[in-house]
């Protein structure tokens, strides 16, 4: 087993690549943890719970009070209409921008998420309580997420002093995120390696 377990660990360290890239996180030198791909606000969670158990029960106690099992579909599928149907059109640009990241078009994904953060900035009270707007538990807003977005772009574009600023624009709006953060590090410990 010894043998086969040190033969698979070779194979797979050859597989990494030896790039810049790869080399800080490797060997833990960035003070920051890695943040969480999906952040969920708790407080939110249980309020969005909560909507959805109002939803139940009004259904439950207007319509039907012989079946519960139908007023809990009814009150899960208006849940559902009403999350999608809010959150749909005022996040289209920001889940455009995603889609066109996942496939590498970083100069299309950055229209997209300045499209998004000149929406959320205009309009911050809907970014403000997407718990209630949106039905969104995350605890990332919009605009943090669109910021980082553009930020990343513009580094895959290979402009990294717009992504920096970028970067201290989402650390001035929002001091605790922990992405802008983690980014700014592993872009000023890249450039301290290559001097």
């Amino acid at each position: 087993w010894r043998r086969i377990y040190c033969g698979l660990r070779t194979r797979l360290r050859r597989q990494i690549p030896r790039t810049p890239l790869y080399w800080p996180f490797r060997r833990g030198r960035l003070k920051t943890k890695s943040p969480l791909i999906r952040q969920t606000s708790w407080p939110a969670a249980i309020l969005q719970f909560g909507l959805l158990t109002i939803f139940i029960v009004a259904h439950y106690y207007l319509f039907n009070p012989e079946l519960f099992a139908m007023s809990m579909v009814f009150g899960a599928a208006l849940y559902l209409i009403l999350s999608l149907g809010l959150r749909l059109p005022l996040t289209r640009n920001q889940t455009k921008g995603m889609r066109l990241l996942k496939k590498n078009d970083f100069e299309n994904g950055l229209k997209e998420f300045e499209k998004s953060a000149l929406f959320f900035k205009k309009y911050r009270w809907i970014d403000k309580y997407r718990c209630l707007v949106m039905f969104c538990a995350s605890q990332l807003s919009y605009l943090e997420m669109a910021l980082v977005n553009q930020a990343h772009c513009h580094f895959r574009l290979g402009n990294v002093p717009k992504a920096k600023e970028l970067y201290h624009e989402t650390l001035k709006l929002f001091p605790h995120s922990a992405i802008a953060q983690l980014s700014l590090e592993f872009i000023e410990t890249v450039e301290n390696h290559d001097k």
